[in-house]
């Protein structure tokens, strides 16, 4: 059983898909140990109704021990980063393979950008295709390897809200691959497809857990 933690600052999106994913049996053999955020969020507040172990603790880079002694104390195999900061030496060093960050483009595009100015940056330079990206994270903001990537078409006559929700669905399944990827066991058998068209989003490489049960019932339960 591989345990994730998630740092979070704001909505927790993709922490509610993860838990759901777990929940219904698309993703296995992993765990939600703990919510861990920087400020009274909508993230930490589902965790505690869930029953997951949450943390509500001031964090930067100048004061980052409780951040450092909790992630050490839990000693998680996968921490995602959707916190709005950018984290410190110490930590990135302790943790790096196993810091995890979903940014709303296809990187390199629109580095150091957060939340939806990618996507509102695409726009405005009347990009067809927009994506996310899971990476590792390393010192360098958005400079780490690639682990997932997804891409979608937008056009700037849809409203902002609709292209958003839809990269949002693309970023949820993107990080599942890259969670999926990085959490299975070494094996022998065939190499996962290069891509995959999954609800209108490509995933690469390809999914290799169910994605039939994310309909639209589902992702409505994540509101």
């Amino acid at each position: 059983m591989k345990r994730i933690v998630f740092l979070c600052s704001g909505g927790g999106g993709n922490f509610r898909f993860i838990k759901r994913s777990i929940d219904l049996g698309v993703l296995s053999n992993l765990s939600v140990d703990a919510v861990i955020a920087d400020r009274d969020c909508a993230a930490i507040r589902y965790a505690a109704s869930e029953g997951v172990a949450n943390h509500l603790i001031a964090y930067s880079q100048k004061e980052p021990s409780r951040l450092y002694d909790l992630l050490d104390g839990i000693n998680p195999d996968l921490v995602i980063t959707n916190i709005h900061k950018i984290l410190d030496h110490r930590i990135v060093s302790r943790f790096n393979d196993r810091l995890v960050n979903l940014h709303y483009s296809l990187l390199p595009a629109y580095k150091g950008l957060i939340g939806a100015e990618p996507l509102k940056r695409a726009l405005q330079l009347d990009s067809r295709i927009v994506g996310t990206t899971a990476h590792h994270v390393v010192e360098e903001v958005d400079a780490g390897k690639i682990i997932s990537q997804s891409a979608l078409a937008v056009d700037s006559a849809t409203p902002l809200e609709v292209s958003m929700d839809r990269l949002f669905r693309s970023g949820c399944i993107n990080l599942a691959n890259a969670i999926d990827i990085l959490a299975a066991a070494p094996t022998s058998g065939q190499p996962a497809a290069p891509f995959a068209l999954v609800q209108s989003t490509f995933i690469s490489p390809a999914p290799r857990f169910q994605t039939e049960i994310l309909d639209e019932e589902f992702w409505q339960s994540l509101r």
